[in-house]
């Protein structure tokens, strides 16, 4: 816990380090408004003790009315820059975050939920400018105020100084057994938080699931269980704040009523030592340091959850997810002899976190630029997996993966993204519209370049009937479109990409025959620049393919020509006839 917390404490000098000169400006204006402050009280002594033997001078009050108002353009300033300044930290922190967490790996992603993720992007951070914000705001002026005051008070009268002060020694004592527990309260309480982000998220992308299973009375009840632990656990992390409020408040008045048993008692030894302008002066000081006093509890509330925030935020802050590399050229390889595959696999294995046994086993397959691949397996046989592995989303947990001849755990993400592109069943589409969809493909493109994708993916005749074209919204993750189009779009937003390796990941098992042969066709015309892997359950895509390689229980059991994969795999050959009979059967029918 105390490493976790010295973490913190570095984090936060960390982000204030580039905007060191404002908030110096911002303590200097605070410094000054807290001894203006000070002159203002004493000056308003005076006042009140001339006033006590019939003299009032216009002029006086002049002046105080001036110092007022330089009292609030100095607070006004002071806060104008500090405020500034932690909405300047949180903009470039929420960026560095949210860029960090699309550099996630996908292990590193499968450990997070989606909530979590979001109320650690907009709460936590929040909660840090708040520390730096306001939080910064409160604790220099409490260290200001607290020193100038007690300095003068010190000047004035010892003897009353003493008695005022002798409060809050109890207030520092129990101040640490406080920080303690709102510090664990905290963290609970924003993990609880990020629990219950997690359950809206999914129930809001889920809601269709929900409805059609007459759930959303049980998820309701999850809802409420959980809401109600949030709701638990924000309420233990109050108990220690209020009691450390009320402590305050109790304080402030044992200490006023100290200040006038010590002024009598003064009064009475040294009747000429006190004057009317000191006890009001005191009074004054005494009360300037009632805010201070009280805010303490909310000041320890706010850095103890920006500490707690700032230890959820580290893994996203503390370190750089893709390191400066030099540039790499595929192709560049020790052994010449491996560039000629497009896509080289020795001995890799992969094993999911979350599971015992591992899900590829000793894969070793190569394959040559330009060829067309069927992977082809059943159920769970591991085939999406080695896709990802192909595509960089997971890193194998043992052997080599080679793209051009480069290793590809020494390639930079950037480079490996250009030449490999994944289109998976479920592809995930924006709220967006269809060309800015299509846009995240390339950075510089026109209309003509957009046509000519969307028609290899067969999808143009249907953007053509639309009223706005490539304009037309498309919903939240694509919902106004069937599951067809949206495998199209997203095959079309591959083309765009014009990648050297090309992963379909049974991309077409929502399209009709006739969409199917035009996107076939289309992919085809590529395949001179381009290796097509094909991931699929359709048997009748074998007749194309230059290779077909069949995945059982994590390992390659057949390799070659369907001829050769057919008699290796009985359960190949009986898929196929499935297949061959269920099209005949559906014709019969029609």
């Amino acid at each position: 816990m105390n490493n976790q917390l010295r973490q913190s404490d570095k984090f936060f000098f960390d982000l204030v380090k580039p905007s060191w000169k404002s908030y110096l400006v911002s303590f200097l204006l605070i410094a000054i408004v807290n001894a203006v402050e000070i002159i203002w009280v004493r000056m308003t002594s005076i006042a009140v003790e001339d006033a006590a033997c019939g003299r009032v001078e216009i002029r006086m009050a002049f002046e105080l009315m001036l110092i007022s108002l330089l009292i609030f353009l100095l607070r006004w300033g002071s806060r104008i820059v500090t405020f500034f300044s932690g909405r300047k930290i949180e903009r470039m922190m929420r960026g560095k975050i949210y860029r960090n967490i699309l550099k996630l790996s996908q292990d590193e992603m499968d450990t997070y939920r989606t909530g979590d993720l979001v109320s650690r992007l907009i709460n936590d951070v929040s909660d840090i400018r708040m520390v730096l914000g306001s939080g910064f705001l409160q604790v220099t002026n409490n260290i200001i105020a607290y020193a100038m005051t007690i300095t003068v008070m010190l000047m004035i009268s010892p003897q009353l100084a003493v008695s005022a002060l002798l409060p809050f020694i109890p207030v520092f004592m129990l101040a640490r057994f406080f920080t303690a527990k709102m510090h664990d309260r905290s963290v609970l309480a924003q993990k609880a938080l990020g629990t219950l982000s997690s359950i809206v998220e999914e129930s809001v992308a889920g809601i269709e699931v929900l409805k059609s299973h007459i759930s959303e009375k049980w998820q309701t009840g999850r809802f409420k269980e959980l809401n109600f632990g949030y709701y638990e656990s924000e309420r233990n992390r109050a108990r220690p704040e209020s009691g450390f409020i009320g402590m305050m408040s109790g304080i402030i008045w044992i200490g006023i009523i100290a200040i006038l048993i010590a002024a009598g008692i003064t009064y009475r030894i040294y009747p000429q030592k006190i004057s009317v302008a000191d006890l009001t002066t005191f009074i004054f000081l005494f009360a300037k340091l009632v805010w201070p006093t009280v805010a303490l509890g909310w000041i320890v509330n706010v850095i103890q959850r920006g500490k707690a925030a700032a230890i959820r935020l580290q893994p996203f802050c503390g370190r750089n997810y893709e390191a400066p590399q030099d540039e790499i050229c595929l192709g560049d390889s020790e052994s010449s002899a491996d560039n000629k595959f497009a896509i080289q696999l020795k001995d890799i294995s992969f094993r999911y976190p979350t599971r015992s046994e591992n899900t590829l086993k000793d894969i070793s397959l190569s394959i040559t630029e330009g060829e067309w691949i069927a992977v082809v397996g059943s159920t769970a046989s591991g085939k999406t997996t080695l896709a990802r592995l192909i595509s960089g989303l997971r890193t194998p947990s043992s052997g080599s993966l080679k793209l051009y001849g480069t290793e590809i755990l020494n390639m930079p993400v950037s480079e490996k993204k250009k030449y490999v592109h994944l289109v998976s069943q479920n592809p995930v589409l924006f709220s967006m519209s269809i060309e800015e969809n299509l846009s995240l493909a390339c950075e510089k493109y026109d209309e003509e370049k957009l046509y000519s994708a969307l028609h290899e993916a067969a999808l143009i005749d249907e953007i053509r009937t639309t009223p706005e074209g490539l304009k037309t919204r498309i919903g939240e993750r694509g919902l106004l479109l069937s599951g067809g189009q949206r495998q199209r779009l997203a095959l079309a937003r591959a083309f765009l990409s014009e990648p050297k390796i090309l992963i379909l990941d049974d991309v077409i098992s929502a399209v009709d025959i006739d969409s199917e042969l035009k996107i076939l066709d289309g992919i085809y015309l590529r395949r001179k620049k381009q290796t097509t892997i094909f991931i699929t359950h359709r048997m009748l895509l074998l007749e194309r393919m230059d290779r077909i390689v069949v995945v059982d229980k994590g390992r390659i059991v057949a390799d070659g020509n369907l001829e050769s994969v057919l008699s290796a795999s009985k359960w190949l050959r009986e898929s196929l006839e499935a297949e061959k009979l269920h099209i005949r059967y559906r014709s019969g029918i029609e």
